[in-house]
């Protein structure tokens, strides 16, 4: 049943990418990604239940530490649309990418260097768990109102990460 509505939340998401709505696609391929990643977890990662409940953040940076390799590689071919990471600040604090908090900001500070090939990763790891971040991050904005559908530097911030969340969400499709 989960995998059903995974893939309807992808082919909704893969429609309104097609389309250019950004925003749409964003939110459905979420969704799709999270329950995709709820599915690899349930199958591939052992967590103790009765220490935590997991988050849906808990289980996309488990996911992305699982993937490491297949993250940075997504990244990296997607680099183009990521270069806008590079040079994007925070609206109200003008921290880099996203305004976020101290232990945040400093993993986006990474990725923006990253993007402006002024750093690079030691271990896939870090990449792919500061990238689950950002999304992350760009998720509770787009849920919790900091970023709208209208403003267009949200709209290109959402635009630049789109094509990495779509392949991760396609990625999460492939296990089924």
């Amino acid at each position: 049943m989960r995998d059903k509505i995974m893939k309807d939340w992808f082919n909704k998401g893969e429609i309104e990418k097609n389309r250019d709505n950004y925003f749409e696609a964003f939110i459905y391929l979420w969704i799709s990604w999270v329950i995709g990643c709820k599915i690899f977890i349930s199958f591939n990662v052992n967590r103790d239940s009765s220490e935590k409940n997991f988050t849906d953040r808990d289980d996309i940076l488990d996911w992305c530490r699982s993937n490491a390799e297949v993250v940075a590689r997504i990244i990296n071919e997607n680099h183009s649309s990521l270069k806008y990471l590079g040079s994007r600040k925070g609206e109200k604090y003008g921290n880099p990418i996203v305004d976020a908090s101290r232990t945040l900001s400093t993993y986006f500070d990474m990725l923006q260097k990253y993007f402006k090939n002024e750093y690079r990763y030691a271990r896939d790891k870090d990449l792919a768990k500061h990238f689950g971040e950002l999304l992350n991050k760009i998720r509770n904005n787009l849920f919790h109102g900091d970023k709208t559908y209208s403003e267009k530097s949200d709209l290109e911030l959402i635009k630049s990460v789109l094509p990495v969340l779509y392949a991760f969400a396609k990625q999460t499709n492939r296990y089924l």
